[in-house]
């Protein structure tokens, strides 16, 4: 989920770490809103009217040219029984911070982010 708050933009992410859901709260540059704001949007599925759509990165990325912006990088969308992955573009710190969040482990190491949700699902 991406949004903005008092001209700030935030992202919320949810992760697991030792198989229990956790969500964050990451304050996010204006072009990386745009890129989540642009993932968000996508329903690519044809699924019925009121199906909630789910993201999920993959972990992979990489440049269209090397050295230069925009970073590609892949999520898997989710509406019912339907999936698929998509590749979509955005600035390298984006990119950069979901892989971080993509390789959490531990919970201590984001201590310093504002945790939205413990054990409950954030919709």
């Amino acid at each position: 989920m991406a949004y903005e708050r008092e001209g700030n933009y935030f992202a919320a992410i949810r992760i697991e770490i030792s198989g229990e859901p956790a969500t964050f709260e990451c304050s996010v540059e204006p072009t990386a809103f745009k890129a989540l704001s642009r993932v968000f949007q996508c329903r690519p599925l044809a699924e019925m009217p009121g199906v909630p759509y789910r993201y999920f990165f993959q972990g992979s990325f990489g440049r269209k040219r090397i050295g230069f912006e925009p970073v590609t990088f892949g999520v898997r969308i989710e509406a019912g029984r339907s999936a698929k992955t998509f590749q979509f573009d955005g600035p390298t710190p984006l990119v950069a911070n979901l892989r971080w969040f993509f390789d959490l482990r531990k919970e201590e190491k984001a201590s310093a982010l504002r945790l939205l949700a413990h054990l409950k699902r954030l919709e």
